[in-house]
């Protein structure tokens, strides 16, 4: 195993997983540790670019008639559309393989600490001492409270 591989997910870089999905939908995810997510989102753009190369590599005598034919096609309005609305279906699809990478690496990090040093309810469980969900206890009374001899009250969890 490489020193890469031991990098956790958590350790990973949204913004980068990000950007590979932008130059290959499914890279960022698959470097974020989700390589099924990723290939998922990999198939499509492969399948399109494996379909074109092979288009490529079966006519290769594109003569120059046929190629003034097709960009004749391609400049009528019918095709313009279609090319529009292929295209915004592209943006969608690698919009959507960003986000989903950016998400997936950013996900996986654990919960950063609150104020109390956990990272869940401010170190109350709840009902079990009988305050509402949220209620922190203070470390110690305050300088009024312990001039007073008062107990230490209790401060709502300001850090919702």
């Amino acid at each position: 195993m490489t020193a890469s591989e031991l990098v956790s997910a958590s350790q990973r870089s949204p913004v980068l997983a990000a950007l590979l999905s932008f130059f290959l939908p499914g890279l960022g995810q698959a470097w974020a540790g989700r390589v099924r997510r990723g290939l998922v989102l990999a198939i499509p753009f492969l399948a399109v670019v494996g379909a074109g190369v092979v288009y490529l590599l079966t006519n290769r005598a594109l003569s120059t008639a046929a190629l003034a034919h097709l960009l004749g096609e391609l400049i009528q309005p019918s095709a313009i559309l279609g090319l529009i609305g292929l295209d915004l279906g592209l943006l969608a699809y690698r919009a959507v393989a960003v986000v989903d990478a950016y998400r997936v690496a950013h996900g996986d990090r654990p919960a950063p600490a609150t104020a109390t040093g956990s990272g869940g309810t401010g170190g109350c469980d709840g009902q079990r001492d009988g305050h509402r969900q949220g209620d922190v206890r203070r470390n110690g009374p305050t300088a009024a409270e312990a001039q007073d001899g008062r107990r230490p009250g209790l401060r709502a969890a300001a850090y919702r």
